[in-house]
């Protein structure tokens, strides 16, 4: 009982299901880089303490109670299946990130089902990968969100309607946009991908065949959301309204109006390219993070 109330207190910051419902308004109600924090900073030092906390030798044998497996299995794969349903009829970015870290959660919460100690150092290696595609997709994002609303009202919300036609105004802003949600739905060729593929390897050698195929259920769901959002910055029917609807106020769109700095461009272009090069030389990184 005091494990499971521990476990409770983490899985509220994780925003865990049933502990999520404050998730999605705190996303969008807080400004852009305090959520940038929340969705980073806070879930992966959050996470790193769980596991810290768990894979001790005390606790490593509290984990095979039958009980508690099952509990924590549960809390997983309503995580995966739940955040992913429920972000599929968010138009709101925020909301829809919000949803969307509730499924990626859960994926990670697999690596907690150990079958002994041997396992410990491939269930790090899976987290700390993960948790750094994570990271990364997370910041880019929400970096994209920020210097879009400089341009708007500090209360308004950034929509999928504001990305529409996004590729053929901001193609820099755009190109990171779709890195980072490719990596998000784990997409061959990105950090996420491989993330992905840490924790589908980790399942397989576990036999954790029900979060498995929760796993991959939940990235099924999450390809209906994702790749919307990927194909509204092609439109190019929307780009052309836009433009023409601006012309007639005679006041620029807030995509066109978007000004940026030399140092604004290098963040942009550091972004894509740790994106594409985690994805591409996913040895390397894994090198650098067992160092750590």
């Amino acid at each position: 009982m005091g494990f499971i109330l521990f476990f409770s207190g983490i899985a509220f910051k994780l925003s865990l299901v049933p502990f999520h419902f404050w998730t999605p308004d705190v996303y969008q109600g807080a400004s852009s880089p305090i959520t940038m924090l929340l969705a980073s900073v806070s879930k992966c030092a959050m996470f790193i303490v769980l596991l810290k906390c768990c894979f001790t030798a005390t606790h490593l044998a509290l984990l095979q109670d039958e009980k508690l497996v099952s509990f924590i299995s549960w809390v997983a794969i309503l995580s995966m299946i739940v955040g992913n349903s429920l972000a599929l009829k968010q138009q709101s970015i925020k909301r829809l990130l919000a949803y969307s870290s509730i499924a990626h959660m859960g994926y990670l919460l697999i690596v907690m089902l150990l079958s002994g100690s041997t396992s410990v150092e491939m269930a790090w290696q899976s987290v700390l990968f993960y948790l750094t595609a994570y990271i990364l997709a997370s910041v880019s994002i929400f970096s994209v969100i920020t210097f879009m609303e400089r341009n708007r009202d500090a209360h308004s919300d950034i929509t999928i309607g504001d990305w529409r036609g996004l590729f053929w105004q901001q193609p820099l802003m755009a190109t990171l946009l779709i890195f980072s949600l490719l990596s998000f739905a784990g997409i061959p060729l990105t950090a996420g991908f491989i993330g992905k593929f840490y924790l589908i390897s980790f399942a397989a050698n576990e036999a954790l065949w029900a979060l498995l195929a929760a796993l991959i259920l939940g990235s099924g769901i999450a390809l209906a959301y994702y790749l919307p959002v990927i194909f509204s910055l092609f439109s190019r029917e929307i780009a052309r309204e836009a433009s023409q609807t601006s012309i007639e106020n005679n006041s620029p769109s807030v995509s066109t109006n978007l000004t940026f700095s030399t140092m604004d461009k290098i963040v942009l272009n550091l972004f894509i390219i740790a994106g594409f090069s985690i994805g591409l030389f996913p040895d390397m990184i894994g090198k650098i993070l067992q160092a750590i």
